[in-house]
């Protein structure tokens, strides 16, 4: 029932946030490779080449799907995925775009713009990869229109202080109010003829959600209060496993130490459900995912 609650939020970061991996035990390892003993150090090598070529192999199935629209470095600006690559220790984008839809900017503010959505996307599977291994990022950007473009080099050390030292929270906060404003462009839509999504909004320290509930005999705000307790634990497990979207928002919030509130109010006006997510329950759900 609480599906339809996540359903158009924002625009699509992407399908390179779903790259697939596992992880090997060393018991794995060590049929795999056919070594009796092995000393950690070299287990350790060994799961990396691993872990590194199904990254590999990950970023050739999306490629499979290649072109598709990504956001392009945070800014909202739409581009097209040509491919992705993987050349040790750089993750490359291969990116195009219409030079009319791309500011003109010293590579320096790109990067450091750019930076924002590095840092809100930290706990996807292809991120978390990247910090543990210490990989870098690199955008080639070329244009649809005209000769030239842009590369936008992210070496694993700027990684990793992007990951340890964070970014200014007016600058998190500003960014995260941008997108919210671009997702309100689209809204209200209609989920169902028994629910619509309103608009997002950022009240008090909490992100808030908000849909506006038809109610009818079977489907009220009444008999949706008996389902709080199943309705917020489902959606816990959409913010620790959900969409890339969901990721960012989720970070965005615990970076910022804000809380979520799901609002379900009744067409009458006269009634309402919230299901809250605490600050200290974002936090926590951020940490089991940068620990996973």
């Amino acid at each position: 029932m609480v599906l339809f609650l996540w359903m158009g939020v924002l625009c699509c970061y992407g399908q390179t946030d779903s790259v697939a991996t596992r992880i090997i035990d060393s018991n794995e390892i060590q049929d795999k490779y056919v070594v009796e003993e092995m000393d950690f150090i070299t287990a350790e090598r060994v799961e990396k080449q691993i872990i590194l070529q199904q990254l590999v192999e990950s970023l050739a199935e999306i490629n499979v799907s290649c072109p598709t629209e990504i956001e392009c470095l945070g800014n909202a600006i739409l581009a097209i995925l040509d491919s992705m690559s993987f050349e040790y220790p750089q993750v490359n984008y291969h990116l195009s775009l219409h030079s009319k839809d791309y500011e003109e900017k010293p590579v320096e503010q790109i990067k450091e713009e750019g930076a924002i959505h590095i840092l809100l996307v930290r706990t996807t599977k292809l991120h978390q990869l990247i910090g543990k291994y210490h990989l870098g990022l690199t955008y080639h950007i070329s244009f649809l229109d005209k000769e030239g473009g842009t590369t936008v080099i992210y070496t694993p050390d700027e990684i990793s202080q992007i990951y340890s030292q964070g970014l200014p929270k007016e600058r998190v906060l500003h960014h995260l109010s941008n997108l919210l404003e671009e997702a309100n462009k689209s809204l209200p839509t209609y989920v169902n003829s028994s629910a619509r999504f309103d608009y997002l909004a950022i009240n008090n320290g909490f992100l808030q959600s908000h849909y506006t509930i038809f109610e009818d005999q079977s489907f009220n705000i009444k008999n949706l209060k008996k389902s709080k307790k199943a309705m917020k634990l489902s959606l816990w497990v959409d913010l620790m496993k959900g969409t890339a979207e969901l990721y960012v928002l989720t970070t965005g919030c615990a970076i910022l130490n804000y809380g979520f509130i799901f609002r379900l109010a009744s067409d009458t006006k006269k009634k309402h459900l919230d299901i809250v997510f605490s600050p200290d329950e974002i936090q926590e759900i951020e940490r089991n995912r940068l620990q996973r």
